[in-house]
Order: structure tokens, then C-alpha cells, then sequence
């Protein structure tokens, strides 16, 4: 999973990769910028299952793409896949 650290603000897109264990990967790709709104950061913070260090920087990431790949077992190939936005006809 990608890290949403300093290399995250300084990177101008993000991308996270599903994890490999299991038989179905995901992919989202878009842009990550801080959110500086204290209001915001406070609603956030309040909302999640655990305590926010005041140091942890708060994203938001406006997804571009998703792609999920499903599989009917370990190895199999080639994958289905799920696109959003639904892919143009050419």
C-alpha cells in the first residue's frame, strides 16, 4: 500500500496497489494534496477508529482511476477486470 507520507506531498500522483495475498488486486490512481483546514482535519480525526497524532499530515485524494482484478484462483490467468471510469469505445 502506498505510504502517505512527505513522499506522498511531494509526489503529484499517488498510486495504490491491492494487497497480493489474496485472489483480487485493486489499483486507484489520482492526486493526493494536504488538507490544512483545521475544521476539516478536527471532523477527520473524530471520525476514525483510532487517536490522530497532531504531527500525521491529513490527504485528500482525488481519485482519477480504479482498476480491480478478480481471479478464480492462485495463478490463474488472465485476470477480469473492473475499470472506472468505464473505458471509451475507440
Amino acid at each position: 500500500m502506498a505510504s502517505w507520507g512527505e513522499s506522498a506531498a511531494a509526489a503529484p500522483e499517488v498510486v495504490v496497489a491491492g494487497r497480493q495475498e489474496v485472489e483480487e488486486e485493486f489499483w486507484v490512481r489520482g492526486r493526493a494534496r494536504p488538507v490544512v483546514e483545521p475544521d476539516i482535519r478536527r471532523q477527520v480525526a473524530a471520525a476514525y477508529h483510532a487517536p490522530v497524532p497532531a504531527d500525521h499530515t491529513l490527504f485528500a485524494l482525488d481519485v482519477e482511476r480504479v482498476l480491480h482484478a478478480s481471479y478464480r484462483f492462485r495463478g490463474d490467468w488472465p485476470s477480469v477486470c473492473t475499470r472506472w471510469p468505464v473505458p471509451r469505445e475507440a
